[in-house]
């Protein structure tokens, strides 16, 4: 069986005296398997620069059911959900797809991030599904304002808001099975995908300026508001992602969770 190697030579030596041989001399068979594969690469979140952090349930080691005590930060940057006793989020082992995901009761539950962090600019995707009528702050600070949290659903209307600003999107309670995008910039300008679809919010307000850091998941603590519902996966990046890359993150997670 011929490599690539040897057929290139017969080629080149073929092209020099082709001129003195009958054309049935020109076809030599070959194994085109000796020629190698080539395979795309699998996308990973992790490809684009920026990831600040990143909470997959499947990255945990737990039994149906279990509750979650440590929901940890697959970027490496350390910044673990943590929860105890009756706030603790509940393991599913298959939400949708055949994926986990954590199911918060919408009573107490929420995680608390052991190292807070804010960005001035960033973008944030989280995939969930919302019971009808209910609240599911997704990323919340600990701001005393009622400002600093991300994808914020509740009944009938949708939240977005960083530490100074916040717009919402009238009719849309969010409930379902979905994965959302936010992006936000420090010039208090917002962006916001449902599936991939863009949303229209209204002209963002101002309510007051704070330096607060993101601090919980699945609560936002001024007014108790608690998350009812399951979250599977969410991801935070420290800058307005580009449409491109926006675009590789949600495939990734459509195709995932079979959204």
């Amino acid at each position: 069986m011929l490599n690539h190697k040897t057929y290139k030579i017969i080629l080149a030596i073929l092209a020099i005296f082709s001129f003195t041989l009958p054309v049935s001399a020109m076809f030599i068979f070959f194994d085109d398997s000796d020629l190698g594969t080539t395979s795309t690469p699998t996308f990973s979140p992790a490809d684009i620069s920026g990831l600040t952090a990143w909470w997959k349930a499947d990255s945990l080691a737990l039994s149906n059911n279990d509750p979650v005590s440590t929901w940890t930060d697959s970027s490496g940057n350390g910044h673990d959900g943590t929860a105890s006793l009756t706030t603790r989020p509940t393991y599913i082992a298959s939400w949708n797809n055949s994926k986990p995901a954590l199911y918060f009761d919408g009573s107490n539950d929420y995680m608390t991030i052991t190292s807070s962090f804010y960005d001035s600019d960033w973008t944030q995707f989280v995939v969930f599904e919302k019971d009808t009528g209910s609240n599911f702050p997704t990323m919340t600070t600990d701001s005393a304002a009622s400002l600093g949290y991300g994808v914020f659903p509740s009944s009938g209307t949708t939240y977005v808001s960083d530490r100074s600003y916040y717009t919402y999107v009238n009719s849309q309670d969010g409930s379902g099975k979905h994965y959302w995008s936010l992006k936000v910039t420090s010039a208090h300008a917002f962006s916001l995908w449902k599936d991939g679809t863009s949303l229209t919010l209204q002209s963002p307000t101002l309510v007051t300026n704070t330096t607060s850091n993101f601090t919980d998941i699945g609560r936002r603590a001024v007014d108790s508001a608690y998350a009812n519902g399951w979250m599977a996966e969410m991801l935070m990046y420290n800058s307005a992602l580009s449409d491109t890359d926006r675009g590789n993150v949600e495939t990734y997670l459509k195709n995932k969770y079979g959204l």
